[in-house]
């Protein structure tokens, strides 16, 4: 194989790629997208699914909370589904990323995102498929919608309907978090079958620590 060049071929000519699932593949859960080679070369504007920039909201991270805080009333929330919405609150246990603006840069703007909370999609004792509130949300549509119980992990779609990105791991005592991506089927044309819900991952994303940058994209 080391003599073959390789170089002429795509993704695209490997036989059957496109019936394939990312589970499918051998310790898929332990790669990261930040060690595909060349993945940080492209530019938003060349994905499939690029960032919808005149709606896309970013904030800066100010605190993280592993423990529970408390009810996290519609109005804090930012994290939820394309189903039920970006702002499905949480009664208890309510692990999550609290946002704030851009004034701690030296700027006097309160920002849209200031205070809002983005919980997490993991439910730190459980890892059930079909995740329960607060961790997962209503997700898919149509008849492929019914798989996984109906039920994805809360997050938003920030780079569009291509993935969804779901907050899945918390530290308070590190000041550190990190993320994971989820994927969904879908079957269009006649019949129209819909969606499944985000549940094929989680795919390791990036982190999500104290006073790092996040993407919310659109409907904050």
């Amino acid at each position: 194989m080391d003599n073959l060049d390789l170089s002429e071929y795509t993704l695209e000519d490997v036989e059957g790629i496109g019936d394939s699932f990312i589970e499918d593949y051998e310790d898929w859960k332990d790669e990261y997208l930040s060690d595909i080679e060349g993945l940080a070369d492209i530019s938003f504007d060349d994905f499939p699914n690029p960032v919808a920039t005149t709606l896309a909201f970013i904030s800066r991270i100010d605190t993280i909370w592993s423990d529970a805080h408390g009810e996290i009333k519609p109005g804090h929330s930012v994290s939820g589904s394309n189903q039920a919405g970006y702002a499905v609150p949480c009664q208890q246990n309510c692990a999550h990323i609290e946002l704030d603006d851009i004034e701690n840069s030296g700027r006097d703007i309160r920002w849209i995102s200031e205070g809002r909370r983005w919980m997490l999609g993991n439910d730190p004792n459980n890892a059930n498929i079909c995740p329960e509130a607060p961790w997962g949300v209503d997700g898919g549509e149509g008849i492929l919608g019914v798989l996984n119980c109906g039920k994805e992990p809360t997050g938003r779609n920030p780079y569009g309907p291509g993935f969804k990105v779901a907050l899945w791991s918390v530290d308070e005592t590190k000041d550190e978090a990190g993320t994971a991506i989820f994927f969904r089927i879908c079957k269009r044309g006649i019949p129209d079958l819909g969606c499944t819900p985000y549940f094929i991952g989680p795919i390791p994303f990036l982190p999500a620590n104290r006073e790092n940058w996040i993407i919310l994209g659109p409907g904050v």
